[in-house]
């Protein structure tokens, strides 16, 4: 009796000893990973947080090196933290990030961090926005307290541009601390911002709208009526467009190739957008559309090419189609636009968004020129200025 109890209390300790190392060996042996397990994120390390998210902090330096990637939710909204480091002619150099997608669009705002250790938020912030409806709305009392909180180490950046939100912190990622204050911070900014300006709940066009100069150049797209345009665009670049005349009425949607974005797009959106049927073209493009029916229409059309041409990873596509008006009777104006930076006087780059054009103009159905947009209901956003 004494034998078998001693092998079923033998047989107990060994079960134990299994379940206790499994555990440890599932326990993150990061302090990243450890705060993520704590704070409802997963930590990834499989994703490029750079191949959706452009401009301040992660345009500094070259050769940036994500070091951590944390996918989870801040304030109910999607997020992730990054941590990453750069070099440049100065040196090198680290961040910690939170991105926070938004519910909706919004223009450009930064608050800057300037040092010290002032007690007042216009000693130690500078603040742009070429929006003044916009940055009275949004940095009120409330932001600026959230801004102040804490000492000098504790002074975060904030960013809104498009759909996302991001607040960061320089310097190497050394305590638990730097990401809790990222991500508390982050949410006090989010909840301080005024439910006008999020459109929280509204549909929101997805689709930048491109501005077309009064002064365009008229020219043949393979025996069919075309334009093309230059036009400025950020830090100095211009960026040429070619325009296909078609008749159709649709809802905007853009067809950007993510690698080609990361470097070219001037949209900033880190998520991806929902899937479709077509999987390697998920995996490739980002396309979007204010209306998911003719999203669908669309890519049953263009499925088989968009991975197969590698003209359509050198330039964003754009379907939209003029305003309608009531009064007149005469067909509707759509437009099928390749766009990528370059000098309009480039007549190989013209040839080559000209072909893109006529490509996607040729493959879409009847079925895509006869659709007609939806009518979405308007969100009340600050305009520009």
């Amino acid at each position: 009796m004494g034998v078998f109890v001693g092998i079923v209390v033998g047989i107990l300790l060994l079960v134990a000893a299994i379940h206790l190392r499994r555990r440890l060996r599932g326990r993150p042996r990061t302090m990243p990973g450890r705060w993520a397990v704590r704070n409802g994120y997963i930590y990834r390390r499989d994703a490029r947080v750079h191949l959706f998210v452009q401009g301040p902090p992660f345009d500094r330096g070259e050769g940036a090196i994500e070091r951590v990637l944390l996918v989870g939710s801040c304030a109910g909204r999607p997020s992730l933290i990054t941590h990453f480091g750069w070099h440049d002619a100065e040196g090198d150099g680290a961040c910690v990030a939170l991105v926070l997608q938004l519910p909706g669009e919004v223009a450009p705002l930064q608050v800057e961090w300037l040092g010290g250790d002032g007690e007042e938020f216009d000693d130690v912030y500078r603040v742009e926005c070429d929006n003044p409806a916009l940055l009275e709305r949004v940095v009120g009392p409330r932001l600026r307290r959230a801004m102040m909180t804490g000492g000098p180490r504790e002074r975060v950046n904030f960013r809104l541009d498009g759909d996302a939100m991001v607040v960061w912190l320089d310097g190497e990622l050394v305590s638990a601390r730097q990401l809790e204050t990222v991500h508390d911070r982050a949410t006090e900014l989010y909840r301080s911002i005024p439910r006008g300006v999020l459109a929280e709940g509204m549909v929101v066009d997805p689709v930048p709208v491109r501005p077309r100069p009064e002064s365009l150049r008229r020219i043949d797209i393979h025996g069919r009526h075309g334009e093309a345009w230059q036009t400025p665009v950020r830090d100095g670049a211009d960026e040429v467009s070619v325009t296909l005349l078609v008749e159709a009425a649709w809802p905007r949607l853009s067809i950007v190739a993510y690698e080609w974005m990361a470097d070219h797009y001037n949209a900033t959106s880190f998520d991806k957008p929902d899937p479709s049927a077509h999987p390697l073209v998920d995996i490739m493009f980002a396309v979007r559309s204010t209306d998911d029916t003719f999203r669908r229409q669309v890519l049953a059309d263009l499925a088989d090419w968009l991975p197969l041409d590698d003209r359509t990873r050198r330039c964003g596509l754009l379907l939209e189609s003029d305003p309608p008006d009531e009064d007149d009777e005469t067909p509707p104006v759509g437009r099928i636009t390749a766009y990528t930076p370059g000098q309009l006087d480039d007549e190989e780059l013209v040839g080559l968004l000209a072909d893109v054009v006529h490509e996607v103009g040729q493959r879409l159905s009847q079925q895509s020129y006869r659709y007609r947009r939806m009518k979405l209901p308007l969100v009340d956003l600050p305009q520009q200025v």
